[in-house]
This record gives C-alpha cells, structure tokens and sequence, in this order.
C-alpha cells in the first residue's frame, strides 16, 4: 500500500494571516511541524502538502523537497475532496491527516495512526492529547465513500470530518494529565507567541517527548500564554460548522 501524509495548509487566514510562514525560533512555523511528520514517516511513505489552487497558495512550494516532500492543488474549498483528488493522482491508498495549524502535532500518535491504517483499519484516530497534538487519518476507499454517501456542501474547510461520524474508528487513547489545559494549535497571535516560547527554549530531547513536552510546559506556565483562546476557538468551530 501506499501511504502519504497530507498536510492541510492555505494562506487564506483572517486571524493570523500567512500563519504558516511566521517566523518560530528562526524558521517558517509550518517548517516545524513538516520536521515531526518526517519523523514519523517510514522511507516510502509520501509527504504532500496539499492546498488550495488558488494562485495565493503557490508559495507553498517553498517548502518542496523532491521527491521527499511536494505540494498538491486542488479543490479551493472542500477539504475532503481536495484529499481525494491528491491521492487518486498521487496513487495514495490510505492518509494520515495532518493539519498544518498545529506545529506540535504528535510524532508518536501519527505513528500510531500510521501503523494501524497499514494493517488494514478504515478510520484511526487518537485521543487524550491537547487540542491540536491527536493525530488521525483513513483509508482512500472510506473517503471515497464517505464522499459518495453524504450530503457534502461544496464548502467544506471547517469540521469536514463529520463526513466519517457514521464509520467506527480505531481508536488509541493517551489519556496525558493536564490535556485539557494545554492549546497545541495555531490561530491566533497568543498561539503564535506560545509557539516561539516552546521552540525557543524547550530542549530538543523534551520537544519529542509527548509526556516530557506537556509536563515542561506546565512546569513554565507557558500555557497561561494562550488556554484562554480554547473558548474562542470553540465558538468559531462551532459557528463554522452551523453554517456548513
């Protein structure tokens, strides 16, 4: 089988713009998270960042490392079947969904994920993470019907994965203390100061350690930074998905 990990970006924020391309301890902030999904990926596995094809969205390609790691465009506004697309081009038979706002994104649950839809498991995903640290992913063939079996709106960006609440999911849950206190993704500008703050002073060894990370980060109230915004988020979350 053909696995790839398709990481979900686009330029068209409106609370962060070019969020993806701030500037976190030196480098671009996506260039972070592209680091751990190396680190869990396997040799053959595909790296791809798959986009919109908006002509703003080009300047992804800055972040192209052939044949290790590519760009895809496709659909503007429909998330799930922008995926479709990359894998029946790409010969992809099962994804690992990443998504490009969370430079923190576990190594080790997207290797859990990855194991799992290698032998055969329709729809992974794990839990007991921070919010934006749980990583997922599905087979082609589910997507596929996922697609085919709902009503799916034309713009769909923002919670698409309701499009699998039908289909039972393998889960892994790594029920960490404090999970809930801690906000691992990026949206806003106190997200992005709580990410130069870890990556600018967080020790190598710790930062890919799920329970070492959470447990330094605690111990230097840098989540005071930015758990206030998890209210917010939710909100908007849910108001997005209201109006899909």
């Amino acid at each position: 089988m053909q696995l790839a990990f398709f990481i979900t970006a686009r330029m068209g924020s409106i609370r962060l713009p070019r969020k993806h391309f701030k500037d976190v301890a030196g480098r671009p902030a996506l260039s972070h998270l592209i680091e751990r999904v190396e680190a869990a990926a396997q040799p053959q596995d595909l790296i791809v960042i798959t986009t919109g094809s908006e002509l703003e969205n080009r300047e992804f390609q800055s972040f192209q490392s052939p044949p290790r790691i590519t760009v895809f465009f496709g659909d503007p506004e429909n998330i799930p079947r922008r995926h479709l697309q990359a894998a029946q081009a790409l010969g992809v038979s099962a994804i690992v969904a990443v998504d490009g706002d969370d430079p923190l994104l576990s190594i080790n649950a997207m290797m859990t994920v990855a194991k799992q839809l290698r032998a055969g498991a329709g729809l992974v995903k794990t839990t007991g993470l921070p919010l934006g640290m749980n990583a997922w992913g599905y087979s082609v063939n589910l997507l596929s019907q996922a697609l085919e079996s709902a009503a799916i709106a034309d713009k769909l960006d923002t919670g698409w994965g309701k499009i699998f609440e039908r289909f039972t999911a393998v889960t892994s849950d790594f029920d960490y203390a404090n999970a809930q206190s801690l906000r691992m993704t990026l949206d806003y500008a106190e997200d992005l100061e709580f990410f130069r703050r870890v990556f600018a002073d967080c020790p190598t060894r710790i930062l890919n350690s799920d329970s070492d990370l959470l447990e330094w980060i605690v111990d230097h109230d840098i989540q005071q930074i930015n758990q206030h915004l998890n209210a917010l988020y939710w909100e908007h979350f849910n108001r997005s998905e209201q109006d899909s």
